[in-house]
């Protein structure tokens, strides 16, 4: 059941999130690709994959403390 939740929440914090940051956190958990690898795929500097990812990150956590 914690578990039903929690894949509940993750999903719809992801939702929340912009389409390139959606995209990063595909790419990095669950395609592994590196920062560098994201950042070239989407555009985007090194940066502002980091950006994403803390964003995505920090969000999960919210949303697991609720």
């Amino acid at each position: 059941m914690a578990q039903t939740q929690t894949l509940q929440h993750t999903s719809t914090m992801l939702e929340t999130l912009s389409p390139s940051a959606r995209e990063a956190v595909r790419l990095r958990y669950i395609e592994g690709q590196s920062h560098a690898c994201i950042a070239e795929q989407l555009g985007k500097s090194t940066r502002m994959v980091r950006k994403y990812l803390v964003q995505a990150v920090e969000r999960c956590a919210t949303c697991t403390r609720a």
